[in-house]
């Protein structure tokens, strides 16, 4: 999957919109967080079939999508609220406010994870969180500070 200009291509085949983000859902889907419609940071997931060129929105919201990934089926999505400047992350559909933004969800050792990388500007370390769930909703507990290791 690639950018070329205002598409992105998949192999050699457009998706008719550029991704923001992007990944591969299964061997005909491919999820994307594209614009909604001019403004660049009014965005939403939506699925891309490019084997029928069907494309269905999976995810909207008044936030900023701002990473995505899928884990075992579970979709996860960072958002960003301009207006409140507030962080959430939606797992499965089901958004939570959580302490610092969502820049990567990732999988190590049978745990899921979410990182907030380090920016010098704002003064913020790098941080990362594990992502549990209690009663069908997303508990966000701080595992640690400084270094993230995406892989052990």
């Amino acid at each position: 999957m690639y950018n070329k200009g205002e598409k992105t291509f998949y192999n050699q085949t457009s998706l008719v919109a550029k991704c923001d983000q992007g990944l591969i859902k299964s061997s005909t889907k491919i999820l994307c967080i594209v614009p909604k419609g001019t403004d660049p940071l009014d965005n939403k997931l939506v699925t891309f079939n490019f084997q029928t060129g069907k494309k269905d929105t999976v995810y909207s919201s008044p936030n900023l999508l701002g990473s995505i990934n899928l884990i075992d089926s579970t979709i996860y999505i960072g958002e960003y609220n301009l207006i409140s400047k507030k962080s959430y992350i939606t797992v499965d559909g089901k958004t939570t406010e959580v302490p610092t933004q969502v820049d990567i969800v990732y999988l190590i050792k049978d745990k899921v994870y979410y990182a907030t990388l380090k920016r010098s500007e704002q003064k913020q370390e790098s941080k990362f969180y594990e992502i549990s769930k209690i009663s069908n909703k997303p508990l966000i507990q701080l595992s640690g500070k400084g270094e993230i290791l995406l892989a052990q």
